[in-house]
């Protein structure tokens, strides 16, 4: 009987682990999600394409952790549109990108706020929304306003969704 019982639990941790982490693809090109990301919130100068130095040097390696990546930002000084995309090349990295992508929205919000509060005041609502999110093995990082910010994920979120 305790064995009947220990196989059954077993059986049923296996299967619990196994939906974990189903719920959204992993084979999405991150290019393909920040192509739909930038037609959700399009600009008329368009957007700049972080090279990979500023990516680590702001998001403190998870360049490095990531199977791939990207971070945008508005190419008008007065707009301060910015999102990433990090595609984590493994599931236990994941909560490591998360804590960059953290750690970078503390330091890059605080070190721009303050200017922005002086010459654009109605930007600094973005530094407020920002935001971490993660789908799967996907890490997403957001300077956005609040509507911008739903409409982004709303779209990637689609785009994973299995």
């Amino acid at each position: 009987m305790k064995k009947l019982l220990a196989i059954t639990l077993a059986a049923l941790l296996l299967v619990t682990l196994c939906a974990c982490g189903g719920d959204y693809k992993n084979n999405v090109d991150v290019d393909d999600l920040a192509d739909k990301a930038m037609s959700c919130i399009p600009l008329d100068n368009g957007y700049l394409d972080w090279d990979d130095e500023s990516i680590d040097y702001y998001f403190g390696g998870a360049e490095e952790l990531a199977d791939d990546c990207e971070v945008y930002e508005s190419k008008d000084g007065n707009d301060h549109n910015l999102f990433g995309i990090f595609k984590a090349e493994k599931s236990g990295d994941v909560g490591k990108i998360k804590d960059a992508c953290e750690s970078f929205i503390e330091k890059y919000s605080s070190d721009i706020s303050g200017s922005v509060q002086n010459y654009a005041p109605g930007e600094a609502e973005k530094y407020e929304n920002a935001k971490v999110t993660v789908y799967g093995n996907y890490v997403i990082v957001t300077i956005l306003s609040g509507s911008d910010t739903s409409a982004v994920l709303g779209a990637i979120e689609a785009e994973l969704k299995n």
